[in-house]
């Protein structure tokens, strides 16, 4: 039985999300971006609806990754904002550094909403 099919059972929406983040990590890990976005796009939307605003904010950064292998550096820069302003928010200045060196690493500006060249 899968992690997602039992947390589902069991009623536990989180656990079903870090499932889903999970598989959606293990998928980019294979470098299979379709699924990791699918995946990764199913637990941001778990983390949503059930206000766990960290667990958003960790998937998207995953997600901004995805989107950044995939060439997509607007997906990228949009996702690393949400992340930055969601760390922000939640007084999570580690991983709000972790965003920062990310998009330096890209070469992406997360002000004025665009990428530098």
């Amino acid at each position: 039985m899968s992690a997602c099919q039992i947390a589902t059972e069991a009623n536990f929406p989180v656990a079903v999300g870090w499932a889903q983040l999970s598989l959606g990590r293990t998928a980019a890990a294979r470098s299979d971006l379709p699924a990791a976005a699918t995946r990764l796009d199913e637990a941001l939307t778990t983390f949503t609806t059930t206000h766990s605003h960290y667990e958003c904010a960790r998937t998207h950064m995953d997600l901004a990754a995805v989107g950044w292998a995939h060439g997509d550096g607007d997906a990228a820069r949009r996702h690393l904002a949400t992340a930055r302003g969601l760390f922000q928010e939640l007084g999570v200045p580690r991983y709000g550094e972790r965003v920062e060196r990310l998009a330096a690493d890209w070469g992406i500006s997360l002000e004025g909403g665009r990428l530098s060249s």
